[in-house]
């Protein structure tokens, strides 16, 4: 008889800091998301808000920030939030399709992640 699968516990969230555009300026995670803002804030992180998601396990929260993360770079010229840093992926490489062919750069051992302008 095969054993039960247990959960991973559901004690991390995600936030988000805004800037004053509403425009993203940070995405994080932690188990006392109220308390990183503060952190963030006596850091001397400028934002005007933040937004913090449900509980959710620690895997699919550093899943879901290192997607909000890229997500951001595609909308953005391959630009991470003003803030991140790490989980960053820096051989984003953007392809103009009005240049030729767009590709997407592969790197072995890592996501790979790439996007077109047009």
């Amino acid at each position: 008889m095969a054993g039960k699968k247990t959960r991973a516990a559901r004690d991390t969230q995600n936030y988000t800091l805004h800037g004053p555009l509403g425009n993203d300026v940070y995405h994080g995670i932690s188990n006392d998301p109220e308390r990183r803002v503060g952190e963030h804030e006596r850091d001397g992180k400028y934002f005007t808000s933040y937004s913090v998601s449900a509980k959710r396990s620690r895997p699919t929260a550093e899943r879901d920030e290192t997607n909000a993360i890229h997500r951001h770079q595609h909308q953005n010229f391959g630009i991470p939030p003003q803030y991140n840093e790490a989980k960053v992926d820096r051989d984003i490489t953007p392809s103009f399709g009005f240049l030729g062919n767009g590709s997407k750069k592969k790197s072995k051992g890592n996501n790979d992640f790439g996007f077109r302008l047009f």
